[in-house]
């Protein structure tokens, strides 16, 4: 898909490995926002 709500919907448990393959000319940023997402627990202080 190409919404972060497909991501958010995948209710991965913690430990899970996903696949993130962006494209298109903002790939590297959207990548990037993607990791910090992830890094940060979403902001659910994990």
């Amino acid at each position: 898909g190409k919404s972060i709500l497909g991501v958010l919907s995948l209710a991965a448990a913690k430990g899970s490995t996903i696949k993130v393959v962006t494209r298109g000319d903002d790939s590297e940023s959207a990548m990037d926002e993607i990791g910090a997402l992830i890094e940060s627990g979403f902001g659910e202080g994990v």
